[in-house]
């Protein structure tokens, strides 16, 4: 199913919904689900220790159901809505991290929220995968995602931001936190993209994804998300990461034109 506005869908039962906006670096990932009580609730990642529950539909988001069969939503929504149920004890135990291996594996079946010692913690999509991963339907194979200069950048950017972050709240745990951000920032990034198409992935026999097979369909769900939300301001107090981000970025882009242009002719010069 393609991504449309949240408003546009509706879930009930144990249906499970990947939500998906514009984010600081690019999009950002969040999922629904119905409560015991039956009232819709969504569970995104927002920051560093900021867990966060609301209502869904949110504005400005956009959504898709999750295309699992009806035994595999019944593994996927306790697991939610165990973290739904402890949100109050949980809310502030997540971390913003980049190390992917390390932060596999700390939500549990129950809902409950257990890092790893080596874990600096997750990003929202990482986060929403793991949550697949802690209900025994990994959404994405991780072994198979590369490295990448672009990533480093942005994992740079990221400790750049929790080091803002930190200073602005008086964070006495994050100068430690941000140098294990940076000595575990190994350029590998999963994007909030990459696990919304693999979500909704028509062939479920081809989960856990890997990241060559997702490229297509995760540039699909950015364009699909980009259409019905609308980019808000970079905030002030991150503005500065940001445009160093992008200047290296575009640095990056201007390197790998240089290497692929053909050499000047004697005549050209």
């Amino acid at each position: 199913m393609p991504y449309v506005s949240a408003t546009d869908v509706s879930i009930a039962g144990d249906q499970v919904a990947i939500a998906i906006t514009h984010g600081t670096f690019g999009s950002h990932i969040g999922v629904a689900l119905c409560d015991d009580g039956g009232t819709a609730k969504l569970l995104h990642l927002a920051w560093h220790r900021m867990l966060v529950q609301e209502g869904y539909p949110q504005p400005n988001w956009a959504a898709s159901i999750a295309n699992l069969p009806a035994a595999g939503m019944e593994l996927v929504a306790p697991v939610i809505r165990g973290m739904l149920e402890k949100y109050e004890d949980i809310k502030d135990e997540v971390c913003y991290g980049v190390n992917l291996y390390a932060g596999q594996g700390a939500v549990k079946s129950d809902g409950s929220y257990l890092a790893g010692p080596d874990s600096d913690g997750h990003t929202c999509s990482s986060f929403v995968a793991d949550i697949f991963h802690g209900a025994g339907l990994p959404l994405i194979d991780l072994q198979s995602w590369d490295p990448t200069q672009e990533s480093r950048a942005w994992g740079d950017a990221v400790a750049c931001c929790l080091t803002r972050w930190g200073q602005s709240q008086n964070i006495a745990e994050m100068p430690a936190h941000v140098e294990a951000v940076r000595a575990n920032n190994r350029g590998l990034r999963v994007l909030p993209e990459e696990v919304a198409a693999a979500a909704v992935e028509p062939n479920a026999g081809v989960r856990p994804a890997m990241q060559k097979d997702l490229k297509a369909s995760a540039e699909r769900v950015a364009g699909e998300m980009r259409r019905v939300c609308q980019a808000g301001p970079t905030p002030p107090l991150f503005r500065e990461c940001v445009e160093t981000y992008q200047v290296a970025l575009l640095s990056l882009e201007k390197s790998v034109e240089a290497q692929v242009a053909p050499p000047l002719a004697a005549g050209d010069k």
